[in-house]
């Protein structure tokens, strides 16, 4: 194919990925409109990598989440309901939703869940929970859901066995990886803060407290007298010598 002369290859390129987005904007839309949920889990990764607008791009996930959640796959609701999370600047509504499936989840799975099982849980649980205190405003009833169900985790953890795999642990790792991808810069600063923060305001109260034990000085302490001009040394006898 020949080009037309100024006409860039990256020009093509750009244009293609545009009539790319497009459809796959209009097929979200109308999916959502006719209550199409099947066709719409199928379309929904094709958007994904079509960058389609944000708002739009949310709205697929949340209701191919509720499709999930009424089927009972509570694994695939919260995988759903995770990626729209993680596109909205107000979260609170599908974050409660997630939880709710969360906690289904895991009533599903009541005794068969491992140590180990259990452990990635309680990490995807820690690492929203971050997120969500440094990145966006959240409400004390979200908070609370979030700590229930963490609370839940540990009173099975005194219970659960050491073993390779149960029954749980093939979602359990699905779910973990939608959760805990590669971090975006914001969720790097929420965890480089939540990590650091205490670090550093700790040193502070260090440096702000007085010596203690009286044994050392602060810079601006008043010398003693006998530190400003200090007496010779006195002369003392040679041992060993023989001397009287």
């Amino acid at each position: 194919m020949k080009l037309k002369k100024g006409r860039s290859t990256s020009g093509i390129k750009k244009s293609t990925d545009r009539g790319t987005r497009e459809l796959y904007s209009e097929a979200v839309r109308q999916n959502i409109v006719k209550k199409d949920w099947v066709r719409l889990s199928e379309v929904m990764i094709g958007a994904e990598l079509a960058r389609i607008p944000k708002p739009l791009r949310k709205r697929g996930w949340f209701h191919v989440g509720l499709y999930e959640a009424e089927r009972g796959n509570h694994p695939g609701a919260i995988i759903a309901l995770n990626s729209a999370r993680a596109l909205d600047s107000t979260p609170e509504k599908t974050l409660m939703r997630m939880f709710e499936e969360m906690k289904a989840f895991c009533h599903d799975f009541t005794g068969k869940f491992s140590r180990q099982d259990l452990y990635l849980l309680t990490k995807s649980l820690e690492r929203i929970a971050s997120f969500h205190s440094f990145h966006s405003q959240v409400s004390a009833a979200a908070e609370n859901e979030g700590k229930k169900l963490e609370q839940w985790i540990e009173d099975q953890l005194r219970s659960a066995t050491d073993q390779v795999e149960t029954p749980a642990t093939h979602h359990v790792q699905r779910i973990c990886a939608a959760l805990f991808p590669p971090m975006t810069i914001e969720e790097v600063r929420a965890e480089f803060a939540r990590i650091v923060e205490p670090l550093v305001r700790e040193r502070l109260e260090q440096k702000a407290k007085p010596a203690s034990g009286g044994g050392s000085k602060g810079p601006n302490s008043p010398k003693d007298p006998d530190e400003e001009n200090p007496k010779p040394p006195e002369d003392k006898p040679i041992s060993g010598g023989g001397q009287k």
